[in-house]
């Protein structure tokens, strides 16, 4: 595996906000990844934007030991509770608000819906530049190696069993990790 050290060109395309959003977006776009992210967000409660990022790093070669994977997770730790908690409340609002409504008060309805949806996504983009920042804060821009993390379903395990969720008896989560590292290459 080579080790050569990375242009501070590609650095900043990793680095790139909209880079990691496009990418993302991209990604996110294609209805079984976005079926996969979801089930992972809402029943074992994985963050997407922590599964994107790592599939950002390999997909843009750039590797890392688990330990700092931990500590740029938990810097992500105070938007992740915050766009939580924003979902949660916008859910049961929506829901609330949507009982008996008639199809007049039907379209302010969705425009309110559209509202809070891009101020959900405003909390998503704040997480995926957070987790820039304290990855670009943990290793100094020259001690990025040009190489694929040696297993990226090991990455995905160790995030997934960092957030207590253990995956290794679950058959179907591990074909999901190997379809979305496929997908995201």
């Amino acid at each position: 595996m080579t080790k050569e050290l990375i242009t501070s060109e590609r650095i900043d395309i990793f680095l790139s906000p909209k880079a990691f959003w496009d990418f993302s977006v991209k990604l996110y776009s294609q209805p079984k990844v976005q079926n996969i992210l979801l089930k992972w967000q809402d029943e074992l409660g994985a963050n997407v934007n922590e599964v994107l990022f790592i599939l950002w790093c390999n997909r843009q070669k750039i590797s890392f030991q688990e330990d700092m994977l931990e500590t740029v997770i938990k810097s992500n730790k105070y938007l992740n509770r915050v766009t939580n908690d924003f979902r949660h409340s916008r859910r049961m609002r929506y829901l609330e608000l949507s009982n008996g409504i008639n199809e007049t008060d039907n379209k302010e309805l969705i425009s309110f819906k559209k509202k809070l949806l891009d101020l959900e996504l405003y909390f998503e983009s704040m997480q995926q530049k957070t987790l820039l920042r304290a990855t670009c804060e943990q290793t100094f821009r020259n001690k990025f190696k040009k190489t694929r993390v040696n297993n990226i379903n090991h990455l995905l395990k160790a995030y997934l069993t960092h957030k207590k969720i253990a995956c290794s008896s679950k058959y179907k989560l591990c074909l999901d990790i190997e379809y979305m590292v496929k997908v995201s290459d």
